[in-house]
């Protein structure tokens, strides 16, 4: 994930993969045939990371607004996190743009995420009596974007963008 999400797809070859990981290339290969394969591993790493992170912080114990700002820290804590998921993402979609086997593999992922995020703020949305301008798929896609985008900067525009969005969400209810 760490290789991936600093030099790219194309940057990390099964040597440097399997040298990172302290383990003969041989080893690798015998549980990953071949690149492809890794990258699948890699997408269902950083993808249900995202997905765990999202669903924890749609905990039906918090109280709605408090959900709301917990899901966009998971998505915005993991996409600066320390091990790079969320710049591996960026990664893998640059990647997918051309690789069609890739993309296939990567958007339902991505689908999931956004719309575990979006019936989430739906919900929390309702029981908060708010009526959105915009469908909750929407602004979902519009926080994954933006959560992606902050994957390629420093940790306090990450923080930063959280606050923004909010101050964004907040401004999108009020009449």
């Amino acid at each position: 994930v760490a290789l991936i999400a600093s030099r790219g797809v194309g940057g990390a070859s099964l040597q440097e993969v399997s040298e990172r990981a302290g383990v003969t290339k041989g080893a690798l290969v015998h549980h990953f045939e071949h690149k492809d394969a890794l990258l699948d591993a890699v997408v269902d790493r950083c993808a249900g990371a995202r997905a765990d992170r999202i669903s924890i912080a749609w905990s039906p114990t918090l109280a709605p607004w408090a959900r709301v700002r917990a899901a966009l820290g998971a998505l915005f804590t993991l996409a600066s996190g320390a091990e790079g998921e969320g710049r591996c993402l960026v990664e893998l979609a640059v990647s997918a743009r051309t690789d069609p086997r890739l993309a296939t593999k990567l958007n339902p992922r991505v689908s999931e995420v956004v719309r575990a995020f979006a019936r989430g703020l739906a919900q929390s949305l309702a029981e908060m009596g708010v009526s959105p301008r915009a469908p909750a798929e929407v602004l979902a896609e519009v926080v994954w974007t933006t959560a992606l985008g902050a994957a390629l900067r420093e940790e306090s525009a990450a923080t930063q963008a959280v606050h923004a969005l909010e101050i964004m969400l907040v401004a999108h209810f009020v009449p």
